[in-house]
């Protein structure tokens, strides 16, 4: 994430390696099985360049500059490389139930990115699998993609989107609970 953010990539630029991705494969397996795991690919996509979007949103131009002088007096290569390091120095320095959000948030991204690559593999045809895998496959990649956004919600990196059925359907449950409130006190009364 590092490197794509300090690269300042355009996140519109990367849609469009996207859009590029999916036409070549959807227009090279159209009559293919594997055009499920062509969608839910599609989606994973999808939402990764929501988080990124949002994340490379938030950052300052100092950043760039922190991380450039981070890197001059070397201070970043002292840093163990180590899953288990890092985890315990979110949960030292973040709150537990944060830190808990944090680290289900690393560990579907690292979940998708294997997803992504695996799928990459199977679409290029360089990984042979049955029909019966090819569908775990793609199930596992659109269930880890959803998961991710979840942790993303969880964390504030992507805000859910509206739907006005939604919002009816909570004036309707307002109203049923106002109505369920004067049945059970009419009802306590008759006792």
């Amino acid at each position: 994430m590092k490197w794509f953010l300090a690269k300042k990539f355009n996140v519109s630029d990367l849609s469009k390696v996207m859009d590029s991705f999916n036409s070549s494969f959807s227009k090279e397996l159209v009559s293919s099985d594997k055009h499920e795991l062509i969608d839910n690919v599609n989606f994973a996509i999808r939402t990764n360049l929501r988080v990124i979007a949002k994340l490379s949103q938030g950052l300052q131009e100092d950043y760039f500059e922190k991380i450039n002088e981070l890197e001059r007096r070397d201070v970043l290569s002292s840093i163990p490389q180590n899953y288990n390091v890092f985890v315990a120095g979110i949960y030292a320095n973040i709150p537990p139930v944060e830190s808990e959000k944090v680290i289900n948030w690393v560990d579907t991204s690292i979940l998708l990115e294997i997803s992504l690559l695996t799928s990459l593999f199977i679409l290029e045809d360089n990984l042979k699998i049955s029909p019966s895998k090819l569908n775990q496959v793609s199930s596992f990649v659109a269930n880890t993609a959803q998961e991710y956004g979840a942790c993303a919600m969880e964390l504030g990196m992507l805000i859910p989107k509206i739907n006005v059925f939604d919002i009816e359907n909570q004036k309707l449950s307002d109203e049923d609970s106002i109505l369920l409130e004067q049945g059970l006190a009419e009802y306590v009364l008759n006792l």
